[in-house]
């Protein structure tokens, strides 16, 4: 009996024993665990997409993660790392979707390996395990997405900056080269290292066979690997943000650093940009000098001041020494010997000369606007503000000067003018002169400039004109008493291709009298460009803003801009820089606005309120004329006074008798007797306030759009700014009668009315049957007819079905 028992708890023991060695499973870690586990568990959070902190402390974010990742993936939701919990982050962030369970076992850390396994295509709106695992991979090559399962806009997006970066093609599916490109940046193990904070180490690239090859980075890009490219882009003094978007700003920065390294200037940064940033910046080691902490015995400590630009350093005390190295504004050196124009100074290792106007002494006013003595412009050669010619670049280090996009040195860096290069001068400013260079206009600091020949412009004004206010001939209604279209010719067509050219939409060898091809796609331009209806026939209202005071000047530039819209709200990636920097030099101006990236309504409203200010057609669109002048010079402010307002009192009117009010139907009685372009008249009982809608189209409701400006403005003090929200009307219709209705104030899509401030169309809402409004028009359709029908009954007391 002993001996059968004592066999029975060795076969006990040993299947004990079995069924631990052989189940696998995870320790569970909860809120208040640390150690390394704790660290592997947030390295694959982060590389799933969520926002974890790598530090191997479970707190409250950490399990905020967890229950996230729990959520996202259908699982318990406590925030605890149990089994099923860390087997499923392990299945995701290593290699195969049955990843072998890692057993148990004081601090294992084991990620499993192998290669992801894909099949078929993964594209928008598909779900499931496979999108999740994309989505952790690329999370974990850097791009901002979260693995939640579901294919969206974020995951399609991340996912053609992957295929863009990768040289693919840009679809946004999920195919068999991108898996492929998935597992041979994973390098085949699954495994990717949590990555550091961006620093401008390099090289960004995978190493193969020995030889560095580089990861081609463009416009649209995400990731750490363009975290990389504007930290070093950053040390060499280029004003970036490291933020990891490869936006307008970087591109910039990248076109500016390939023309200094003449390097093929198209802002992708390829293996040759790479490259060289990685030589200079000797893998990221290049940082501004610290402020010494004491010069004693040395010389007189100094700061650069340039207002942005560096400094050169020369072997030399003149232009024609050769430069050591280039100082970032704002560093410290060390001056051994201080002159009135060179001084001797030490920077790191080296030492040479610098302008001493560059240079702010301890207890001294920055000498920002010092002209050195090598450059400076004789009374003599100076001309009077305003006037125009042609100057020489003078920079006396032998440095490049920047070309700004309008006059203040936070301005966009458009190109860079090599020293001795003659310029056209277009308007000369006590501090900032306006030129032309390589057929783009912008910005100069006029210090910098050696007057050449200057033509005076009658009645200039002191300060530097914007790029549209140049001197024109009159609009000659005797001479244009037609309309110009293709094929035209004569005397008419050679005056307006001659104001065209003046005004470089033409150049002056395709003046020929004939209204060719160039001609119409000029008008066309130029019609873009000025906010009129773009059909490339020159009519009346063409005539008049060609030839008025105000027609704006084609820049090279503002090729690059786009129209940008108040339905922008969620922008493809390539313009959310450019609303950005829009908001931006709003809000220097003062206009109520904020730098989100995103088109919204108060945006929306500053837009308006810029182009009452600066004789721009009032659009509401953010057209390539309102940011030209945005970012030209001398834009009107906030402060200033709009070129219309509306009186006090404006749209004010006694309403309607309630007893004359009555709930009409839209199929029944009123869409019969209506049609496009008839005016319907808007009473808001709640402000006494009234204007006037034009149809647009009658559908299953009514679009409509304001009649005039005044209009909008009276509809947005009545409303408030743009909004969906449902507000009760009366409206009077071209029958006669009054009728209550449902509308909101938010432009979208398109109108057929320009220059009334309201981007698109509105949606006015009739009574309809509830049946067929639940069919064809749900959700906000219902909503309208549901606000009609409780606010009927509030005004009479009586319920309609």
């Amino acid at each position: 009996m002993k001996r059968t028992r004592l066999i029975c708890f060795i076969l006990a023991a040993m299947m004990l024993l079995s069924s631990v060695a052989f189940a696998a499973g995870y320790a569970k870690l909860q809120r208040g665990d640390r150690g390394t586990r704790v660290q592997e568990l947030q390295t694959m959070l982060s590389w799933l997409g969520y926002s974890v902190t790598v530090d191997g402390k479970y707190g409250p974010a950490t399990e905020q993660a967890v229950r996230a990742f729990q959520k996202n993936q259908g699982l318990q939701q406590d925030g605890v790392a149990g089994n099923q919990t860390l087997g499923r982050l392990y299945a995701l962030t290593g290699s195969t979707a049955t990843a072998p369970a890692v057993t148990a076992a004081p601090g294992g850390t084991t990620v499993p390996g192998g290669q992801y396994q894909w099949s078929g295509k993964l594209k928008r709106g598909d779900s499931g395990t496979g999108v999740t695992r994309l989505q952790a991979a690329l999370a974990r090559l850097g791009y901002t997405v979260v693995a939640d399962g579901k294919f969206g806009w974020a995951t399609e997006t991340a996912l053609r900056s992957f295929q863009r970066a990768q040289g693919l093609s840009v679809d946004g599916v999920a195919g068999a080269n991108t898996f492929a490109k998935i597992n041979q940046l994973l390098g085949g193990t699954g495994t990717v290292p949590a990555t550091p904070a961006p620093t401008a180490s390099f090289p960004t690239a995978t190493p193969s066979g020995g030889t560095t090859v580089y990861v081609k980075l463009q416009r649209g890009d995400v990731g750490q690997e363009v975290s990389r490219l504007q930290a070093a882009l950053r040390s060499l003094g280029y004003d970036i943000t490291v933020d990891g978007k490869y936006g307008y700003a970087t591109q910039q920065a990248v076109k500016a650093f390939q023309r200094t390294q003449k390097l093929s200037v198209d802002g992708v940064a390829g293996a040759q940009t790479q490259g060289r940033l990685h030589q200079m910046t000797n893998g990221g080691t290049v940082t501004a000098t610290p402020a010494p902490t004491s010069a004693a015995g040395k010389g007189t400590l100094a700061r650069v001041n340039t207002g942005g630009a560096r400094l050169s350093l020369m072997s030399s005390q003149n232009a024609d020494g050769r430069v050591l190295d280039t100082i970032p504004d704002q560093t410290y050196v060390v001056v051994t010997s201080r002159g009135a124009v060179w001084s001797a100074v030490t920077y790191g290792n080296l030492s040479g000369y610098v302008q001493t106007a560059f240079l702010t002494f301890s207890g001294e006013t920055p000498a920002v606007t010092a002209t050195p003595t090598a450059t400076a412009t004789s009374a003599a050669t100076t001309p009077a503000a305003g006037t125009a010619g042609s100057a020489r670049v003078s920079t006396s280090n032998g440095g490049y000067l920047n070309l700004r996009a309008y006059a203040s040195d936070s301005a966009r860096v458009i190109d860079k003018i090599d020293n001795g290069t003659t310029l056209t001068l277009l308007a000369y400013g006590d501090v900032w002169s306006q030129v032309v260079y390589n057929g783009k206009t912008g910005y100069v600091m006029t210090r910098f400039l050696q007057i050449v020949q200057t033509t005076a412009t009658p009645g200039a004004a002191t300060a530097i004109p914007s790029p549209a206010a140049s001197p024109t001939p009159s609009y000659d209604t005797k001479v244009f008493t037609r309309t110009l279209r293709s094929g035209a010719t004569g005397k008419d067509v050679t005056l307006l291709q001659q104001r065209l050219a003046a005004l470089n939409y033409l150049t002056t060898q395709q003046v020929s009298g004939t209204y060719n091809v160039a001609t119409l796609n000029a008008v066309k331009v130029f019609q873009q460009m000025n906010g009129l209806s773009v059909d490339g026939v020159a009519g009346k209202n063409t005539f008049e803003k060609l030839f008025s005071s105000s027609a704006l000047r084609y820049t090279s530039d503002m090729a690059s801009y786009s129209n940008l819209h108040i339905y922008y709200q969620s922008a493809d990636p390539d313009l959310v820089d450019d609303i950005e920097r829009m908001q931006t030099r709003l809000k220097e101006l003062g206009y109520t606005v904020s730098v989100t990236g995103k088109f919204d309504e108060n945006t929306y409203m500053a837009v308006l309120a810029f182009q009452l200010r600066n004789d721009l057609p009032v659009t509401g669109v953010a057209t390539p004329a309102m940011q030209a002048r945005l970012f030209g010079a001398s834009p009107q402010p906030a402060s200033a006074k709009a070129s219309y307002e509306l009186e006090d009192g404006a749209g004010y009117m006694v309403g309607p008798d309630k007893s004359s009010v009555k709930l009409l139907h839209w199929y029944n009685d009123i869409k019969p007797n209506l049609k496009s372009g008839n005016t319907l008249l808007v009473y808001d009982p709640d402000t006494h306030l009234s204007w006037n809608l034009s149809v647009y189209a009658p559908g299953r409701h009514c679009d409509s759009e304001p009649t005039t400006l005044r209009d909008t403005l009276i509809m947005f003090r009545s409303f408030g700014k743009p909004s969906w929200d449902i507000q009760i009307v009366y409206i009077f219709l071209p029958s006669g009668q009054w009728t209550m209705a449902a509308m909101h104030n938010h432009p979208h899509l398109t109108g057929g009315i320009s220059a009334n401030g309201f981007d698109g169309h509105l949606c006015v809402h009739f009574l309809r049957d509830m049946d067929e409004c639940r069919k064809n028009d749900p959700d906000y359709g219902v909503n309208n007819q549901n606000a009609l029908r409780e606010a009927w009954k509030k005004l009479t007391g009586i319920t309609v079905n």
